[in-house]
């Protein structure tokens, strides 16, 4: 069976979640966004949501996994994984431990290529889903046409 692109990057994406997830804990990465910190510990921050300097938040996860389950079922899919994939960018972009302005191990700035990595096969993903949909026959018709009698 051949596997689908969504559901490709959305492996890659968890994959990287889960090893952004584990350096920052390892390494206490928490996220700064442009230099401002939330209280508390990279645990914390994965814990409620908001993710780390190295990992997506867990609805992000979320969000890409309904993209990849739509895709399963032959429903339109790819707006997640598009979006999810743009948040990956700049949320890696706005981040102070991408840039080196605070202290990096090798883990770290693997962890970081994997992001955006997975960000491009989202990206990609994405728009190839959303173009192929756009272009499918609905169903019962004759390329978007109804059917003539």
């Amino acid at each position: 069976m051949r596997t689908r692109p969504i559901r490709r990057a959305a492996i890659v994406f968890l994959a990287a979640t889960a090893w952004g997830a584990a350096v920052s804990v390892r390494d206490d990465v928490v996220g700064e966004p442009l230099g401002l910190r939330a209280p508390g510990s990279a645990v914390t921050h994965l814990v409620t949501g908001w993710g780390t300097g190295l990992a997506a938040p867990w609805p992000m996860a979320a969000l890409v996994l309904v993209d990849a389950v739509r895709e399963a079922s032959g429903r339109p899919a790819g707006r997640w994984s598009r979006l999810v994939g743009a948040a990956v960018f700049a949320g890696t972009a706005v981040e102070p431990v991408t840039w080196g302005r605070r202290a990096r191990s090798p883990l770290v700035a693997s962890a970081v290529v994997v992001n955006l990595v997975a960000g491009t096969l989202l990206l990609r993903a994405g728009r190839g889903a959303t173009a192929r949909a756009l272009l499918a026959p609905g169903p019962g018709t004759a390329w978007g046409h109804e059917p003539t009698r």
